[in-house]
């Protein structure tokens, strides 16, 4: 196994601990707004509506979306998973459970499950693995260190590429898109960027506008290349 991929440094992880558990298939479920354990899990992070991750103990891995660029995406980004895409993700997500007949189930996390897998008398036959995800996310390892540390000189970086595209008269999507710029030159395909602009009624940060920088104005920013 490659030291420096952390991908393959979790799957190994993550097999361990659900031999530990008695686990055979571990779904994740996931979204645009909660990508963390799909991450984690699967190294996919969903763009458009819910994902459904099936995590084989000792095979390879399913995945459910509900869009088929989604599809075609993470088919492009990995080569090795098995995507299929419907309309009604949820439903055909339930479905597969179903056909997994006594195989040993478990679901994660609680926050993200959507209600129908999440109720009687799906769930009876459901082990929950939230706090088993936790625990593994919680410990890092040495390449997911080492990834926290690229990450952080990558922050500092776009902080200043910000400093500098944040001229009088530029609307504030171009200052997220210089900094988008920026971090892809750089290898780095995802970042969460939020700003702010204004005098001081300016209280908070939001998505980019098409508003332009006047002078005096307050330019603030949060973001998180990963």
């Amino acid at each position: 196994m490659n030291p420096g991929n952390a991908h393959a440094e979790r799957r190994v992880r993550l097999a361990a601990a659900m031999a530990d558990e008695g686990i055979d298939i571990l779904v994740v479920a996931g979204n645009p707004w909660r990508s963390d354990y799909l991450r984690f899990a699967a190294d996919i992070t969903p763009v458009e509506g819910d994902a459904f991750a099936f995590i084989d103990r000792d095979g390879p891995t399913r995945v459910i979306v509900e869009h088929p660029a989604e599809a075609a995406r993470l088919r492009l980004e990995q080569e090795e998973l098995d995507v299929r895409w419907s309309l009604s993700a949820i439903e055909e997500t339930e479905t597969a459970i179903r056909e997994l007949g006594k195989r040993r189930i478990a679901l994660a996390p609680r926050a993200a499950v959507p209600y129908r897998l999440a109720r009687e008398p799906l769930l009876a036959s459901i082990a929950p693995a939230t706090a088993l995800l936790d625990r593994l996310m919680l410990r890092k390892s040495p390449s997911e260190i080492a990834a926290l540390r690229r990450a952080a000189v990558l922050a500092d970086e776009g902080y200043a590429v910000f400093l500098k595209a944040a001229r009088v008269g530029r609307p504030e999507y171009a200052l997220v898109a210089d900094v988008e710029a920026y971090f892809r030159s750089r290898g780095c395909p995802e970042n969460f960027q939020i700003l702010g602009s204004g005098g001081r009624e300016v209280r908070g940060m939001h998505p980019p506008t098409e508003r332009r920088l006047a002078p005096g104005d307050l330019v603030t920013t949060e973001l998180t290349p990963c």
